[in-house]
């Protein structure tokens, strides 16, 4: 899913391959249309050239925009505590712009 401004830039991009709705409302053209395209952009996905890979170590802490980023994790063997959190990303824009983190 993509979530557009008023001016069509991309603000959101929610994508989960495994927990999708039934596809409705679209002709059998669209129909094909649309999942060529969602196996187009899956392959992109899925190519090692567009992901960044990571391996936390214990007490590492890991923020990103869950709005502008797509993520995931590998399988993982042995004892672990992951835990998240959530806050406003209104929030977040607000104190880095107090802060100066970026113009």
């Amino acid at each position: 899913t993509f979530r557009l401004d008023l001016a069509g830039n991309i603000l959101q991009l929610r994508y989960n391959n495994y927990q999708r709705a039934v596809l409705t409302g679209l002709g059998l053209k669209q129909t094909e249309e649309f999942y060529s395209a969602y196996r187009m952009f899956t392959e992109m996905l899925s190519d090692p050239a567009n992901q960044l890979w990571r391996k936390l170590q214990p007490g590492t802490i890991l923020f990103f925009d869950n709005w502008r980023m797509l993520h995931g994790r590998s399988s993982f063997q042995g004892a672990r505590k992951l835990t998240n959190g959530w806050f406003k990303r209104e929030t977040w824009l607000n104190a880095a712009r107090i802060n100066k983190f970026f113009d």
